[in-house]
């Protein structure tokens, strides 16, 4: 049976580029508590890490959704960016899922650079296989998987993103938003749009938690689970989702502006209190 596991391993591991090729060392194989990991030799300590913090994190994802993972992933860390660069086939993202093979890559020369992590990282990408082992990637749309997945751990993303800044109020203000109906299969390639499509999907998720409440949030997901198109569960009116829906523009443009609007406020007071303070400092010199 592991032989046969071992086999299977190797070569989807040579598939996506990760097995040994002539003059190179062998990869490592480490099987945990239900998962496998393919490494890059140097990176036995971080493969040992994998198999450390596996379970938890399988158990914290099957406690949100009430799903069992039901599959044993495999898992690659690269410890060569360019390599990671080359089979993800973009510069921004640091990991990626492979729900038809239930793998996932991991980039570890992005790992614990803020805000990623090894295990924060792997939740997210550990969501993904969950989610479509469970509802049919015909009906679970590029932009709910991103977004419930992004919610799912902790609001990071896959990609490389400024934090400093959020790409969405600039966005809204100059109706550059992008249509949920254009996200359905694929994001962009670009980075910019790329930043926004995974910022549209979370703040779209975020709020229908806060509104809603995250058990009529995780409904939607088991009725798509079910097999009911994601349209069809919208439009609902039990769930009122369908009016969100339809509002993406005006719900993240008052976002954006309340923003704005309280960081005026902020900056108008730390105003106010630098000039109240010269003048105290004014009278106690005089």
């Amino acid at each position: 049976m592991r032989i046969g596991i071992a086999i299977c391993l190797w070569l989807f591991g040579w598939f996506i580029g990760i097995a040994p090729v002539h003059g190179t060392k062998a990869s490592g194989l480490l099987y945990g508590d239900g998962v496998a990991i393919v490494y890059d030799p140097v990176l036995q300590a971080s493969a040992d890490e994998v198999v450390s913090l596996y379970p938890e994190i399988r158990s914290k994802l099957e406690g949100i959704f009430g799903w069992e993972l039901g599959l044993e992933p495999t898992i690659l860390l690269v410890a060569e960016h360019e390599r990671f660069q080359k089979m993800a086939g973009s510069p921004f993202v640091v990991a990626y899922a492979l729900p038809r093979n239930n793998g996932i890559v991991i980039d570890h020369t992005r790992m614990n650079v803020r805000p990623f992590t090894l295990g924060i990282t792997l939740q997210h990408e550990l969501c993904h296989l969950l989610l479509h082992h469970h509802i049919n990637e015909a009906v679970l749309p590029r932009w709910l998987d991103e977004g419930v997945c992004q919610w799912a751990s902790d609001g990071i993303s896959e990609m490389v993103m400024d934090f400093k800044r959020s790409p969405l109020t600039g966005a809204a203000i100059q109706g550059r938003l992008i249509p949920f109906r254009y996200l359905e299969d694929r994001f962009p390639s670009q980075k910019q749009e790329l930043m926004l499509a995974y910022a549209e999907s979370k703040s779209f998720v975020n709020f229908l938690i806060a509104r809603f409440g995250r058990a009529r949030m995780l409904g939607v997901m088991t009725r798509l689970s079910r097999g009911e198109d994601v349209d069809e569960t919208l439009s609902r009116k039990t769930t009122l989702l369908a009016q969100l829906s339809y509002h993406l523009y005006e719900i993240i443009f008052v976002f954006g502006a309340a923003i704005m609007f309280f960081a005026f406020i902020r900056v108008m007071l730390k105003k106010r209190a630098y000039m109240k303070e010269m003048e105290d400092e004014e009278r106690t010199l005089h």
